[in-house]
């Protein structure tokens, strides 16, 4: 039956409306444009790797705060949050909003947007890490490359 119906079509608002939202998604999202972004940064950031290449921030954005922090993340991710995010906060302020990066971007993400979200966002995250005492008290765990690299050292 189902095959056998009429395609079911959007109406020209909808469609409008898709345009709409795919244009401004676009300017969202880091395309992997070969490090145009990066060869005028003043200040050398890693542009690229910290819009789209961190797994852990693109958990923490689509998560949110509390869904982040109560999701099931391992001891050794646990134990390093706090610095990881503290890090890339350093980064950041590090910009100086010249604004080469986005003038060199071919797809027009709004880089200097994701950066200023990540001034807003990283702080409460690096508090909540900091007041759980994840650092301390996962101090042990290892990341298991970092324990199989080890373990690579360990044998020869």
């Amino acid at each position: 039956a189902a095959v056998e119906r009429e395609p079911l079509a959007l109406t020209p608002q909808e469609e409008a409306e898709v345009e709409r939202c795919r244009s401004e998604l676009d300017r969202q999202a880091c395309r992997i444009c070969q490090d145009a972004c990066q060869a005028v940064c003043e200040k050398g950031l890693p542009i690229d790797v910290m819009i789209h290449h961190d797994v852990l921030y693109e958990h923490y954005r689509n998560q949110g705060l509390e869904a982040f922090l109560d999701s099931s993340l391992t001891p050794w991710a646990k134990r390093a949050i706090e610095g990881h995010f503290s890090r890339r906060l350093a980064k950041v302020q590090e910009c100086t909003w010249c604004g080469l990066c986005e003038e060199r971007c071919p797809y027009n993400v709004r880089i200097l947007d994701m950066l200023e979200g990540m001034l807003e966002d990283h702080p409460p995250l690096i508090e909540a890490a900091r007041e759980r005492g994840w650092a301390e008290e996962y101090q042990d765990a290892q990341s298991p490359w970092r324990a199989r690299r080890q373990q690579e050292r360990n044998d020869k």
